[in-house]
């Protein structure tokens, strides 16, 4: 069964067994929307070595070295020898994703859970780096609600709890 309206300005068309649905919008052109209703598993897709890479790049780039300037100012100051930390950072952020790239494989974990009881070496200890997992994720959801708020105040004047919703 397709989803798409029933107009001249929706077209379906498929990609590699999912539904992109291409509707025009006078405020915005024409924009695709993806529809999973063909019955398409996200997580039952087979992940490329580039998707998982790009993905973990993504993640480590982006949450803590987003413009390279925090690594400059970090290593910058040793000299020659910071450039040698760089290496050594660049080589471990490499193993231990591999490591645990792998141990997630291995237990063909669809969350960060198995991978914490696993690598965590006891129930005990795995429980706290749950937490502590669960509390920075919240602490980024704050933060990230916060800038949408005064980005929208910003831009609109309106109050900030406003754009949170």
């Amino acid at each position: 069964m397709n989803s798409c309206l029933k107009d001249s300005t929706t077209r379906c068309f498929f990609v590699k067994n999912s539904i992109f649905t291409r509707v025009s919008l006078p405020e915005y052109g024409e924009i695709l929307i993806f529809d999973n209703s063909a019955g398409v598993d996200a997580m039952e897709k087979r992940l490329s070595i580039f998707t998982v890479a790009a993905v973990y790049v993504s993640t480590v780039v982006g949450a803590g070295f987003a413009s390279g300037q925090e690594v400059l100012q970090f290593f910058g100051c040793f000299g020659l020898a910071g450039f040698a930390g760089i290496a050594i950072s660049t080589a471990l952020f490499i193993f231990f994703g591999m490591l645990i790239m792998d141990l997630g494989h291995k237990l063909k974990a669809k969350s960060f859970l198995p991978v914490v009881k696993q690598a965590g070496g006891g129930k005990w200890f795995s429980g706290i780096i749950y937490i502590i997992i669960t509390f920075f994720l919240f602490r980024v959801v704050v933060i990230m609600d916060a800038g949408v708020g005064a980005i929208f105040t910003e831009q609109s004047g309106r109050p900030a709890v406003l754009g949170t919703l």
